[in-house]
């Protein structure tokens, strides 16, 4: 192991066990019995300590999922992946590191630590070691997806990486015992299900946002929902209309026909 490899593994000791005020030049050069002119010719600052316990963690979880796309790819014959394999080539290799046996709890630990940290330390690590295979990630979607207009493609895997955030922090909380306790079964059930949820949000056809799936009327006595659905038309007569219904039957209700075309 070189010098920069030794630093960086007691930098990821003090930071789990301590946080940021653990990770300094002065305390690893105490903990590790060298001079501190030597350690700090290889990390100056905090900041660069802090840096270099996520590239060992977060460069080896990438680079899994490289090849796992990679893999996914030869095995289709470069042809369009699933959304399956997508998600399987994203969340598995965050979900080992949740779940293995004695690493579990402190990589838990230190993704909790990397949102509470500056927006510095963030911003470069999220630049450096997710920007491209974001991008990669999000290239494969569209190719597996090709109904779905990109933009809607990006808001969606942004919204994964909420559901993904919030499965780790059930599991780090079950390790804490502040959930109940769960078998490494358990565990992995539960990353299969958020799995499946993804594949099935990300295939989801794009719905209307703005058109309403009820309505609301008023017949000037009483007011009530009624389902889309449920109306076959609706009949505009001077300041109220009638909506007839798919069941049959109608309504005379309080609205013009320019009120319904703001509302439709």
């Amino acid at each position: 192991m070189t010098p920069r490899e030794q630093i960086g593994k007691q930098a990821e000791r003090e930071y789990i066990l301590h946080g940021k005020r653990g990770v300094t030049p002065k305390n690893l050069a105490h903990k590790m019995g060298v001079k501190l002119s030597a350690l700090s010719q290889l990390f100056p600052t905090r900041e660069d300590l802090i840096l270099e316990v996520y590239r060992i963690n977060v460069q080896e979880m990438n680079r899994e999922r490289e090849e796992a796309l990679d893999r996914a790819l030869v095995d289709s014959g470069g042809k369009p992946l699933s959304i399956e394999s997508i998600m399987d080539a994203r969340i598995l290799p965050l979900a080992r590191r949740c779940i293995e046996p004695h690493k579990g709890v402190q990589y838990q630990v230190g993704l909790s630590r990397f949102f509470t940290e500056s927006s510095s330390i963030k911003n470069r690590i999220l630049h450096e070691q997710f920007a491209d295979l974001t991008q990669r990630f999000i290239d494969e979607i569209e190719r597996a997806l090709p109904y779905l207009p990109r933009e809607e493609i990006r808001r969606r895997f942004q919204m994964t990486m909420a559901a993904m955030l919030g499965v780790c922090g059930i599991l780090d909380m079950a390790a804490y015992g502040k959930e109940p306790a769960r078998s490494e079964q358990e565990m992995w059930k539960m990353v299969h299900d958020l799995r499946d949820f993804l594949c099935e949000g990300f295939s989801a056809p794009v719905q209307d946002r703005h058109s309403p799936s009820s309505i609301h009327l008023n017949d000037g006595g009483r007011q009530w929902q009624v389902p889309l659905k449920d109306i076959a038309c609706i009949n505009a007569d001077g300041d109220y209309s009638r909506v007839y219904y798919a069941s049959g039957g109608c309504d005379m209700v309080r609205q013009t026909m320019k009120a319904w075309e703001s509302i439709l």
